[in-house]
């Protein structure tokens, strides 16, 4: 490992100085990597199909580039780039909208509230959960306003 980045990224991660010796990679091109950018890594014919999948990282003024083990490790085992995962799944489905509000001076009591309906309760509510119940228990006491194709009947 080079000197520059010897502690600058995780353990799970390879630089681009170690990916160099083991790739026989020039030394100048790894120094134009550090210099200039993610754009330099996708001019080295070596590492071009994997280029996208380095990250920088900084100590000081110090920067290097590294890349996941294992996506180094399944590079050279199969000879293609491997798919990042696209991330954490949603948590819901369907057409939610997400509202964020500043909570009102009553938060912290209707956050202790909760926590004793939870006390109290088999089933727990989380607040989220309960702020979407006092939403529709709104909605559904003023069906004129909420509902006017109800009308009156």
């Amino acid at each position: 490992m080079a000197p520059l980045a010897k502690g600058i990224f995780p353990k799970n991660y390879i630089g681009i100085s170690e990916i160099a010796q083991l790739e026989n990679i020039k030394k100048y091109k790894v120094k134009m990597v550090n210099a200039c950018g993610q754009e330099a890594l996708k001019k080295i014919e070596e590492v071009a199909p994997i280029a996208h999948l380095f990250k920088e990282f900084r100590k000081g003024s110090q920067k290097t580039y590294a890349i996941l083990i294992k996506h180094y490790e399944y590079w050279k085992k199969t000879g293609e780039a491997p798919k990042k995962p696209p991330g954490r799944p949603r948590r819901w489905e369907g057409d939610i909208t997400d509202i964020r509000i500043p909570a009102p001076y009553f938060y912290d009591q209707f956050r202790e509230g909760v926590k004793k309906a939870n006390e109290l309760a088999i089933q727990q509510i989380t607040i989220r959960d309960c702020i979407y119940l006092a939403m529709k228990e709104y909605m559904d006491r003023h069906p004129d306003i909420f509902y006017p194709e109800l009308g009156d009947d």
